[in-house]
């Protein structure tokens, strides 16, 4: 939340491109967690306190990959529109020859995932095991994944939260990669249909079954 927050004052003082969800600033699941002020053209944009650990939601493939050129270009008042990606391509933009930041393939996000190396297997869950995670009882248990069917996030005693913060999961692919697993789904830049790409790694609200190896 804190990056994109970033990412928002720096590029979107006049939002052509959407890049802030009213959603984002609204109570509806998990609370707001990025407020817009001002008029277009002179657009803020604020981290709502607590909340700047927090994976971003509301996001587009396309917000993403703006990001990504933004970070290619140094941010700041770098470009979103070419760098990584050139989104004059349109619906069909795919990575530059020169990428730096971007949105991972299915392939890659699935090794970063479930891939051993040291081991040469693929694991069944993104915390290098084979065994079908525990979802959670209580909310003060720590728990390697978020997700099941009654989730939240409470372990300092305060008000119900829905969405994890940075090391609060302590699931870890065996790559060294964290929140892999549950939380909020994550884009790759695979299609999986004309027009739809493949989103991976489940979320905080579904069931075991979408962390697997083998969930599409």
């Amino acid at each position: 939340v804190a990056q994109y927050t970033e990412f928002l004052n720096a590029v979107a003082a006049s939002d052509p491109y959407g890049l802030y969800n009213d959603y984002m600033g609204t109570t509806a699941l998990g609370g707001a967690f990025i407020v817009r002020s001002g008029e277009d053209g002179s657009y803020t944009y604020t981290a709502v306190a607590g909340t700047e650990n927090e994976p971003v939601r509301y996001v587009s493939y396309y917000d993403g990959i703006r990001l990504c050129n933004w970070m290619s270009n140094g941010q700041g008042s770098g470009d979103t529109e070419t760098g990584s990606y050139d989104l004059s391509l349109g619906a069909d933009v795919t990575r530059t020859t020169n990428a730096t930041w971007v949105i991972p393939s299915e392939d890659e996000w699935y090794k970063a995932a479930y891939y051993d190396p040291v081991n040469d297997v693929y694991y069944d869950y993104p915390n290098g095991s084979d065994d079908v995670p525990d979802e959670p009882t209580d909310s003060t248990t720590p728990r390697e994944m978020n997700f099941g069917d009654d989730p939240y996030w409470n372990p300092d005693g305060g008000s119900r939260e829905y969405f994890t913060q940075i090391g609060e999961t302590t699931g870890c692919s065996p790559y060294g990669v964290y929140d892999m697993g549950g939380n909020v789904e994550e884009w790759t830049d695979t299609f999986v249909a004309p027009g739809y790409r493949v989103m991976r790694g489940g979320g905080a609200f579904e069931g075991e079954t979408s962390l697997r190896v083998t969930h599409q």
